[in-house]
C-alpha cells in the first residue's frame, strides 16, 4: 500500500543476538543485563504489542547519540558486554 511506511526496528536482531551469545558465557553479567533491561524500557511496555520491555525510539536513539556522535549504527556488541561489566563493578564498589 502506498503511503505506509515499514518501521524500521530500533534493535537489530542480528545485534540482539550477538549480545545474547556474548553474554550466555558471562553468568554474573546475568543479573545486572536483566536489571538494565527492564531500567530502559519505556513505561507501560507489557500493555502494547510485541509486549516486550524495549526503550522508546526516541530514548535509545538519544542514547547511541550521546554515546558514539551518530544514531546510524550501534554499538559493537562487545561494548554492550563491557558496559554491564563496568555496570556490575559499580554495584559491587556501592556496597
Amino acid at each position: 500500500m502506498a503511503g505506509l511506511k515499514r518501521k524500521e526496528p530500533i534493535l537489530k536482531v542480528k545485534w540482539i543476538l550477538n549480545i545474547f551469545l556474548l553474554l550466555i558465557r558471562r553468568p554474573a553479567l546475568w543479573p545486572i543485563a536483566i536489571k538494565q533491561i527492564f531500567r530502559i524500557a519505556k513505561n507501560g511496555w507489557f500493555h502494547t504489542f510485541p509486549f516486550l520491555p524495549l526503550p522508546s525510539k526516541d530514548f535509545f536513539d538519544f542514547r547511541i547519540l550521546t554515546y558514539q556522535g551518530n544514531e546510524s549504527d550501534l554499538p559493537d556488541a562487545e561494548v554492550v558486554i563491557a558496559w554491564l561489566s563496568w555496570a556490575t563493578d559499580l554495584k559491587k564498589m556501592k556496597t
